[in-house]
């Protein structure tokens, strides 16, 4: 099965429960509630095909600037022969992966945590 052998996604938001989602090469835990049972050959297909339309392995190693009272989000990814660690401050990737000059989350942004929900079989991401 063509799967990452580690993915960690990690979300900040000052005031509200941290969300986090650990798949460590055999399982999937989802902190922010239950993942709907681990991921098939096909959610895992659609999650790559998903990160390849929104280039994430074209992001910027950070986004934005440390700061309190911000939202801090974390992505790492080893999935072949592809490796990848951002991490980003009240600031997301736009679609040719350049930063946002907005602290509001992007349509990118938001595709990719959209992708994650459905990796993870439900709503994970706010």
């Amino acid at each position: 099965m063509d799967r990452p052998t580690h993915l960690r996604f990690r979300l900040d938001r000052p005031g509200t429960a941290l969300y986090e989602l650990v798949f460590d090469g055999i399982g999937m835990c989802v902190r922010s509630g239950p993942a709907q049972g681990q991921p098939d050959q096909n959610r895992w297909g659609a999650f790559r095909d998903e990160l390849d339309r929104l280039g994430v392995w074209d992001w910027h190693p950070e986004y934005g600037q440390p700061g309190p009272d911000i939202i801090r989000w974390e992505l790492s990814l080893d999935w072949k022969y592809q490796r990848m660690n951002v991490r980003g401050w009240d600031c997301y990737p736009e679609s040719d992966g350049s930063p946002s000059d907005s602290p509001e989350y992007t349509r990118t942004f938001r595709r990719f945590l959209d992708s994650l929900d459905s990796l993870a079989g439900g709503r994970a991401f706010g």
